[in-house]
């Protein structure tokens, strides 16, 4: 419903439409103002995690903030960037390039959406991705891998536990192995060490019985440097050694590299400094986006950048300051006007 909105707002303004198809009659989005290089994309996801506490779908301006699931992440970039494509189409204004508005789904869950429109043939030249940066520069990021893990062993008594094959001991055996390989890496500067989170672990129904099944799932975050299937290659070794143990890959996400200095990030800095009259940081991050999409496949300049905080997202009481979604507006205006 939201895509549908979006397609017939941006319509309205006289934009013609591209839609990349996905699975399900469902699509990601293209608007497309100016012609000839270079292209800038800004690209934001439309999806939200689910509801949380007080982070519903139903928006509440409060004391300059806005609530709401998806506030901070990451309808405030959707909102700037569409303000800011708005009034290029609006304005009288020749500007020298292309403009590229692109609204992916389902970065949330399996965040494949902006790989398939590269795949579909998509191209641009620059790339900003709306995330909550609370208006810094993330030039890199951690990969990620989510694995769901199956157990299979044999019930008996549990007043005799050797009798049967315990798939619940057999699954934190494993993941504990699989925690000191993941952990036992050197630091990457600015983002730290990789991570393992056992996020899901279920298995067994009462406490007099040796449970025969148990699966888990878990979150791996890989440092740059790092290949996810070198990882999986290595973790296939230790489910070798337990033919208990099965896993199927629900996740795989390469890392996103750091970009060396450039006049696009230049310039976005000094357009950060401008209207808020700070200056940008330019770091790495824990999280993962659909940057590398576009650094990794496209092999193009791209930044991660847009308003909001990363503690108010997928929180229970999501919000966004306001001034911080006009401020975003503005610096994409002057990236978009200024980049060569």
């Amino acid at each position: 419903d939201i895509m549908l909105y979006l397609e017939k707002e941006i319509k309205s303004w006289g934009v013609k439409t591209k839609r990349y198809k996905t699975g399900n009659k469902r699509f990601n989005l293209l608007a497309r103002c100016g012609q000839g290089s270079p292209v800038l994309c800004l690209n934001a996801h439309a999806d939200t995690v689910p509801v949380s506490g007080k982070s519903v779908p139903r928006a509440k301006v409060k004391n300059k903030r806005l609530y709401g699931l998806g506030s901070c992440d990451t309808k405030a970039s959707l909102a700037a960037m569409m303000a800011v494509f708005k009034n290029r189409v609006t304005s009288k204004q020749k500007i020298k390039g292309t403009l590229d508005l692109l609204v992916t789904i389902d970065e949330e869950r399996k965040s494949q959406e902006a790989y398939v429109v590269i795949k579909q043939g998509y191209k641009c030249d620059y790339a900003i991705v709306g995330e909550p940066t609370n208006l810094e520069i993330i030039s890199a990021h951690m990969g990620d891998i989510v694995l769901e893990l199956t157990a299979q062993g044999k019930p008996a008594h549990s007043s005799r536990p050797w009798k049967g094959i315990n798939a619940i001991d057999q699954m934190i055996e494993t993941i504990s192995k699989i925690r000191c390989l993941i952990e036992d890496q050197k630091d990457f500067p600015g983002m730290g060490s990789q991570s393992m989170n056992l996020g899901v672990i279920q298995g067994g129904d009462v406490a007099n019985r040796v449970p025969d099944y148990c699966q888990a799932l878990i979150d791996i975050r890989v440092i740059p440097g790092r290949s996810t299937g070198d990882i999986l290659k290595k973790l296939d070794k230790i489910f070798k050694r337990n033919k208990n143990i099965t896993y199927k890959v629900f996740k795989q996400m390469e890392p996103m590299k750091p970009s060396c200095k450039s006049s696009f990030i230049n310039l976005i800095q000094t357009s950060q400094r401008q209207v808020t009259g700070r200056s940008a940081a330019i770091k790495g991050a824990r999280y993962w986006t659909e940057a590398a999409h576009f650094q990794n496949e496209l092999g193009v300049q791209t930044v991660i950048f847009g308003p909001g905080k990363l503690d108010q997202a997928h929180s229970q009481d999501e919000y966004v300051e306001l001034k911080q979604v006009i401020q975003a507006a503005e610096i994409y205006s002057a990236i978009a006007s200024q980049i060569k």
